[in-house]
Order: C-alpha cells, then sequence, then structure tokens
C-alpha cells in the first residue's frame, strides 16, 4: 500500500534515564507493502510482494506445524501471526530461536493526565492510546550454551497509521502504562516462559490536540533474526 512519508513526534516518559530524553524527538517512517499472512487462523490472501522477503535461514526447535508468517504480512485487528524472535549473538554465543503468537486487539484510552511525562511537548497530548495485542509463548530453541542465562526476547512491536508508518510514540513507555495486571505481562526471564500461556502487551502512543504528529490506528511487527535470514525484511502490519 502506499503513502507518504511522514514524521511521527516522541514523547518522553518520567521513567526515562536517557540525558536527551526530554526533548521532542522524531523518527522517519517507511511505507509498507500488503502481502498475505502465513497462520492457521488468518484469514488475508495468499499473495505476498516481491521484496518483502521470507526467511532464507534455520529456524532451530520450531514447534510442531509451526507456520512463519511472511514478512510484510498485511493482517486484520483480530488475526494472529505466527513469529521468531532471537537475542543477537554476543561473543560468539548463540542464544535460543523463540517462537510466538501474536495477535492484534482492540485499542483502548487513557486521559492525557494519567500517565506523567517528563517533556514540555507533553501539553499537547490529547489522550494516550494503548495499541493492545496478545502475544502466546509457543516454545523456544536451544542456546549454543544451555547453561548460560536465556534472556526473554521480546516481540518488537510498534504503532502505525494506515499506511504502516511509525506513529506517534514513548521514549520508555512500556505496557504496565496500559492497565494490563503483572501477572499478564511477559517475564525478562527465558525460564519463566511457559507454554502456550497467552501473554499481554501494548504499544503507548498518543493523539495530540494539533495537527501534528502521527495517530496510530494499527500494529507492527519487526523481525530481527539474522539466523534465519530475517534480519532485513518488511514489517507485518496490522489495520
Amino acid at each position: 500500500m502506499a503513502g507518504i512519508a511522514v514524521t511521527a513526534l516522541a514523547l518522553a516518559s518520567c521513567s526515562s534515564d536517557d540525558d536527551d530524553s526530554s526533548d521532542s524527538s522524531s523518527s522517519d517512517s517507511s511505507d509498507s507493502s500488503d502481502s498475505s499472512a502465513a497462520g492457521d487462523d488468518t484469514s488475508s490472501d495468499d499473495s505476498s510482494s516481491e521484496d518483502s522477503g521470507s526467511g532464507d535461514g534455520d529456524l532451530v526447535g520450531a514447534p510442531d506445524g509451526f507456520d512463519l508468517t511472511d514478512p510484510g504480512s498485511h493482517l486484520k485487528n483480530g488475526e494472529s501471526a505466527y513469529v521468531v524472535t532471537q537475542q543477537a549473538e554476543y561473543e560468539g554465543e548463540t542464544f535460543a530461536q523463540q517462537y510466538w503468537k501474536i495477535t492484534a486487539r482492540d485499542s483502548t484510552e487513557t486521559a492525557s493526565g494519567e500517565i506523567p511525562l517528563d517533556d514540555e511537548d507533553a501539553a499537547d497530548v490529547d489522550h494516550f492510546i494503548c495499541m493492545n495485542y496478545d502475544v502466546e509463548f509457543l516454545g523456544q530453541g536451544e542456546a549454543s550454551d544451555p547453561e548460560s542465562h536465556q534472556l526473554v526476547t521480546e516481540p518488537d512491536m510498534g504503532a502505525v497509521d494506515d499506511d504502516g508508518n511509525g506513529a506517534n510514540y514513548i521514549l520508555m513507555g512500556g505496557s504496565e502504562d496500559c492497565d494490563i495486571p503483572e501477572a499478564d505481562l511477559l517475564p525478562s526471564d527465558a525460564g519463566e516462559l511457559e507454554t502456550g500461556k497467552v501473554y499481554r502487551g501494548a504499544v503507548r502512543s498518543w493523539e495530540s490536540k494539533s495537527d501534528d504528529g502521527i495517530t496510530p490506528t494499527g500494529l507492527s511487527f519487526t523481525y530481527d533474526v539474522e539466523s534465519a535470514g530475517l534480519d532485513d525484511v518488511d514489517d507485518i502490519l496490522w489495520n
């Protein structure tokens, strides 16, 4: 789907330790093309963009019947994507590939005064928007050193508009700001993950009182798994 590049706006959460977090910043947005989803419970068509890339590496330890959703797939709210994440290799150590089922859910809104921000531009916030999703842990492969501590590599989710442009975002903003119970959040230690459990997550965005920035209407997932040939491919979109 074609779309013009627009600049999204960023605000800094009060929890940010970044020296530059009090400044409003911007990021260039990129367009994503329409294509299909691979997944048992999706209903998108079977075509995909030629340049989206589908990964040509190995999926190590994938669950039986796991069907990776193609990069560049364009899904509707309520449809699911089957994806893989992996922590980047460090000092020759390879970490486990982790497998997930992600389903976009309805967004929710929060009044502007309910979440504190460390940013002089916070006065332009009309209201916050939580772009919600479910994420089910399906299993993981093995690391090169099974005795090493393994972290959860959370799916890289973002808020986007109808054309896939990155929407307004909040630095250091997390799912915990969107009224998700702690028991439903992903743990940081991979040893605490429960196979088959559906966790909840959210990307916190906002709508401005002016016409500045980009108001979110959907979600994106970004692959970054070099070992599976999925480190420079199109995002999966829900909108």
